[in-house]
């Protein structure tokens, strides 16, 4: 079980049973349908349920004493998870809610799925905003359905430059990927990780990306550049292509029949030097026109794999593109793609 310790506090998420006893017990209607949301949240999303639990703020002295609790609502496609908090009568103004905040954030940006924290709070609601501000969050400039929203941001230092963190763009098999700024320049961050995956076995994956991105890029193979590498850290950067992917175009309906030419182009410099890339679509942007390879992933050429006895599959509305569409809303993402 996940807990965090701080100065005066443990926190951790209580389980389902636990959060069900707080329903039975709470009077407040809107605090009870809350409560049952987040509940609801974990039932749906098991693998992701401490992102809608319920988390316990106990005193680090007296396991018996709970001195308010902890919820983030959920984490979007993007890696934004929002936080909300609360304090138990009798607790206040001894700034365990700062210490509380201050703790569950920095742990939560330290995980690979998260971008940011946000938060919204009532504008009249002052010791929030206090402890937002004291926690480092800045507004947004927009207002939610519970008042103004704040941001704390994800910031990754790559070769010694720190690189604030927009979005998560996607996560493969190989690492977490995500659009970061860095002095006003664009660029995609992608942080590797070592998650299990059951089909597929890595050596060394930060030069594995090194030795692919120069033999993509010796075959001629339309990619971003790579722009720094930080072989301690497994990080690497590079150029960012903005534009919609070939995924996002088959999603919304659009016919990619225009752009088979320059995939079958890349495809032939790949067969040429005995390579295949991923011909997934998500690994593919359009830009003015041009088709990118934005993955720098690529293998020994197998025929099995190259594009027309299996990319292809996935490049219209095919019962494969369907069957994956299903994984995804049945929450079996198996890490297998990723957008940049």
């Amino acid at each position: 079980m996940i807990k965090i310790e701080t100065e005066r506090l443990l926190l951790h998420p209580i389980s389902d049973e636990e959060m069900q006893k707080i329903i039975d017990d709470e009077k407040n209607p809107e605090m009870q349908k809350a409560y049952s949301e987040m509940l609801q949240g974990c039932l749906d999303n098991p693998e992701d349920r401490v992102w809608f639990a319920t988390w316990n703020m106990e005193l680090k002295n007296d396991s018996q004493t709970i001195v308010g609790d902890l919820s983030f609502k959920g984490i979007t496609d993007d890696g934004m998870v929002e936080i909300g908090y609360g304090l138990k009568e009798g607790y206040c103004g001894n700034g365990y809610m700062t210490e509380a905040v201050r703790a569950i954030t920095e742990w939560a940006l330290s995980q690979n799925k998260v971008s940011r924290v946000e938060a919204e709070t009532d504008p009249d609601n002052l010791p929030s905003k206090r402890i937002l501000a004291n926690v480092g969050f800045v507004p947004t400039g927009e207002v939610g359905e519970e008042g103004p929203r704040f941001v704390l941001e994800k910031k990754i230092t790559v070769c010694g430059k720190e690189y604030r963190i927009i979005k998560l763009l996607g996560h493969g098999k190989g690492g977490y990927s995500y659009l970061a700024d860095q002095d006003g320049q664009k660029v995609v961050l992608k942080q590797m990780h070592h998650e299990p995956c059951d089909y597929y076995t890595f050596g060394n994956k930060i030069q594995a990306e090194k030795n692919d991105y120069e033999r993509i890029t010796n075959a001629g193979i339309r990619a971003p550049k790579m722009l720094a590498i930080d072989e301690e850290n497994e990080r690497i950067v590079k150029e960012y292509v903005d534009g919609k992917t070939i995924f996002d175009l088959i999603l919304e309906g659009t016919s990619v029949e225009q752009f088979l030419l320059q995939v079958r182009t890349m495809a032939k410099k790949a067969f040429e030097v005995g390579l295949n890339i991923d011909y997934f679509p998500t690994n593919f942007v359009i830009q003015d026109g041009l088709l990118w390879y934005v993955d720098y992933e690529c293998n020994d050429y197998m025929a099995e794999w190259n594009f027309e006895n299996w990319g292809i599959r996935y490049w219209s509305r095919t019962p494969e593109f369907e069957e994956y569409l299903r994984e995804l809303k049945m929450g079996r993402y198996r890490q297998r793609r990723c957008r940049r």
